[in-house]
């Protein structure tokens, strides 16, 4: 449920710009490696323990601790969706100059409080739909690249502008960034698995 917003189509066209076509596929799968590593690791302890982070940060830091380490990451959160409710406002801007912009976050926040009223039901039937959509969208944009840009070969071949390139470790941060607090939250999720093969699975 982490994984179908359009955050991570925004840092795609982030990361795009360098180093080489070959070089920034390789951070991207290395940045996911590392995060499917971090989501494993938090998974087993949800897993294990039936707790949500919010709870198992009580083993961690004690039951004061845990407290303002929660604090900080629900205004995280808040800060997360609010990004997320701005971006989506600004595109549809973009594509409706006349669409108001107050209107577009109301109508974005509704959307995020219906899925979200409902706990896991209501993500499941979200992420049954969405999931989906959000391949197709993906498989979409890569066939339009390919007969736009005549096949492979020209992608392959793709070099950054003079001055427009990121650096490899940047490519890596930015896609690490995007998810690290998802990832470290999976035992929210994984609690609920029946086995650890679910949960590696999952990550993946």
């Amino acid at each position: 449920c982490f994984n179908f917003d359009f955050k991570n189509i925004l840092t795609g066209g982030s990361i795009a710009p360098g180093p080489n076509f070959t070089q920034t596929v390789l951070s991207i799968l290395l940045a996911n490696g590392i995060l499917a590593v971090i989501g494993i690791l938090c998974g087993f302890v949800g897993f294990r323990t039936g707790l949500t982070t919010y709870s198992a940060m009580k083993m961690i830091f004690g039951r004061k601790g845990s407290t303002i380490v929660n604090v900080v990451n629900g205004i995280s959160l808040m800060s997360f969706i609010g990004v997320l409710m701005s971006s989506f406002a600004s595109y549809l801007k973009q594509l409706y100059p006349s669409f108001p912009t107050a209107l577009a976050i109301i109508l974005f926040a509704c959307c995020i409080t219906l899925s979200s009223i409902n706990g896991m039901k209501g993500l499941s039937m979200l992420s049954n739909i969405a999931a989906p959509l959000l391949w197709a969208l993906r498989a979409l944009c890569l066939v339009l690249t390919l007969v736009n840009h005549g096949g492979f070969a020209p992608v392959l071949a793709w070099e950054p502008a003079a001055g427009n390139e990121i650096s490899f470790m940047a490519a890596m941060s930015l896609a690490i960034a995007t998810w690290v607090g998802g990832a470290g939250k999976t035992a929210d999720l994984t609690r609920f698995n029946k086995k650890k093969s679910h949960i590696v699975g999952g990550a993946i």
